[in-house]
């Protein structure tokens, strides 16, 4: 039995197939199409060369191994974060949640399950031959959409994309880009009408609950949108953007523990994910580890993104009513950084606005003062310097109002 999701592809091919039998025959009836073969073996590290230096050849991939190998393989041959869509043949025993899963997170062109023939195999191999010329231009609107977007005319690329959804609502590849672009610019109403429209099934839509949960923390759904991504993750333990999604999510519920296993789990699959080693360093600021944390922050690129982590700590650390825990953090990051750069000019006024909030103006105001001191450009250190200063103590009600 074969499904075909959707595709494109070009006559290269690149074969990840455990079963020495069956790797012999794919080999074997790509060669007689047609395809020159790059690899051909059973390990990922054999195959990764070929599979991340051309990037539409066509992947033959075997289930029957390791899932996390089988989400390495379709991290790097790029599907999940791409508009062009490489073609990609699953090949499994049967069809189960976790199968649909994967095809769902990687857009996974085509799958094939069942007892594998020569003739099956000919036949999938032949269909997705023939996706080749795109009839229907889907995967070059989208293409044309990415670039778009990168170039920053999202009105153009999301007027594509609404076409193409209106054209194709069924089309997995279109609902998910066209809902990642409304989300990307903050167009939640929207983003939630699309996905409204678009029928979510268990198991088989894995990437539009993704989406869909972060609609829901959007508007504060924290419940529903952990329920929605922990669904999917047992289906998929091994997605790196939904532990991440996880993570954060765990974070702002103050679960900082298990935000950090999500994650560490995600750093073990991609060690250089930048937004799950930021993750990483905010659960251990806010678990008062700095140590850890301070250790970390060696590979940060700049100050900026040092007192990035910092501010969004403490502001976590507000919120959960940790207003020691905040100032401790504020002040670490002033000592880190050292007094020289604006940027701490920036968490010195935050500083400032911490203690104001909490009804301290008085030790709100040395804080503005050397905001200001530091960057006699700050507009705002300045406004908050001349206006704390009129007060000996300042009211909730007034600080509200500021």
């Amino acid at each position: 039995m074969s499904t075909s999701i959707h595709g494109t592809n070009h006559l290269k091919a690149v074969a990840l197939i455990k079963r020495p039998n069956l790797r012999t025959l794919a080999k074997q009836l790509l060669r007689e199409r047609g395809f020159d073969v790059l690899a051909s073996a059973d390990t990922f590290e054999a195959v990764s060369e070929a599979l991340g230096r051309h990037k539409d050849a066509l992947l033959l991939l075997d289930y029957d191994i390791d899932l996390g190998e089988i989400n390495r393989t379709l991290k790097l041959a790029g599907n999940s974060d791409s508009a062009r869509c490489r073609p990609i043949l699953l090949l499994a025993q049967q069809m189960n949640d976790s199968l649909l899963a994967v095809a769902s997170d990687y857009h996974v062109t085509r799958i094939a399950t069942g007892d594998i023939t020569v003739k099956s195999l000919g036949d999938d191999i032949d269909q997705i031959t023939q996706d080749t010329t795109d009839p229907l231009g889907v995967a070059k609107k989208l293409v044309e959409a990415t670039v778009l977007r990168k170039r920053g005319d999202h009105r153009l690329a999301g007027e594509i994309l609404t076409e193409l959804q209106a054209k194709y609502p069924d089309h997995p590849k279109v609902n998910c880009d066209l809902i990642d672009h409304l989300i990307r610019l903050e167009k939640w109403d929207e983003a939630s009408a699309v996905i409204d429209t678009v029928k979510i099934s268990y198991g088989s839509s894995t990437r539009l609950m993704q989406l869909k949960a972060r609609v829901h923390l959007h508007r504060g759904e924290t419940d529903e949108a952990t329920n929605l991504l922990e669904q999917s993750n047992l289906l998929n333990p091994y997605f790196v953007e939904r532990l991440v999604d996880l993570g954060h999510l765990l974070l702002l519920s103050h679960k900082y523990d298990a935000a950090l296993t999500y994650f560490n789990q995600a750093l073990e699959l991609e060690p250089q994910h930048t937004s799950a080693k930021h993750g990483k360093v905010t659960c251990h600021l806010l678990s008062n580890e700095l140590n850890e944390a301070l250790s970390l922050l060696r590979d940060a690129s700049s100050p900026r993104e040092i007192a990035s982590l910092f501010n969004n700590a403490a502001v976590l650390a507000i919120r959960s009513d940790r207003f020691e825990h905040s100032l401790k953090l504020y002040e670490t990051a002033i000592s880190v950084l050292g007094r020289n750069d604006k940027v701490v000019a920036k968490l010195v006024f935050n500083l400032g606005l911490a203690y104001l909030k909490n009804h301290h103006a008085r030790k709100a105001l040395p804080c503005f003062r050397l905001a200001h001191q530091i960057d006699t450009q700050f507009k705002k250190a300045k406004h908050y310097l001349d206006l704390v200063s009129k007060f000996d103590d300042i009211s909730h009600e007034s600080v509200t109002h500021l």
